[in-house]
């Protein structure tokens, strides 16, 4: 048969444009793991973080926060703390400014 490797997701630090990249890499290696519960898919993220990104992340962890049991939310959560992407009218004054 085939075998298609896909690799351990890079680290990533909190950076705003490398965060869709960082979820589409995650998301890449979870498909050949479908069986993977979501605080295993949480926990395997968060230990992908570094920086900013990883204490956000650890706070969830000391928290016990019910994110850790909800991957699809805890993405949605990332993105919504690290991923702004500039878009229509506002990229000249916030991209460019």
């Amino acid at each position: 048969g085939v075998r298609c490797l896909i690799t351990t997701p890079e680290t990533y630090g909190g950076d705003p444009e490398s965060c869709e990249v960082f979820v589409v890499n995650c998301e890449l290696f979870f498909g050949y793991r479908p069986r993977l519960p979501d605080h295993a898919k949480v926990s395997f993220v968060i230990s992908r973080l570094t920086g900013k990104a990883r204490t956000w992340g650890t706070a969830l962890v000391t928290n016990s926060s019910p994110l850790m049991n909800d991957y699809h939310t805890f993405v949605q959560e990332l993105k919504a703390v690290f991923y702004h992407p500039c878009q229509g009218d506002s990229v000249d004054r916030l991209c460019f400014a």
